[in-house]
């Protein structure tokens, strides 16, 4: 939860490092400042193979794997 992290800065007890994405319009008093460099980072999904899901996990998978081409 970023919401914790920019009550702390907003009271000056320091920076935050974060994702662009969760920093929203609401967050007034603080703003994103990008590396210079650029920094990248990459998600990934992992889960172990010949479990047995509910159906609603093996639908999501299911989901994830149609919406990613995998």
């Amino acid at each position: 939860m970023f919401h914790n992290a920019i009550t702390m800065i907003e009271e000056g007890l320091g920076y935050g490092i974060t994702l662009e994405s969760l920093i929203t319009a609401n967050n007034r008093n603080v703003c994103f400042r990008p590396f210079s460099p650029v920094l990248e980072t990459g998600s990934v999904l992992v889960w172990k193979k010949h479990q047995n899901f509910s159906t609603a996990t093996a639908k999501f998978i299911e989901m994830l794997k149609h919406a990613f081409k995998v």
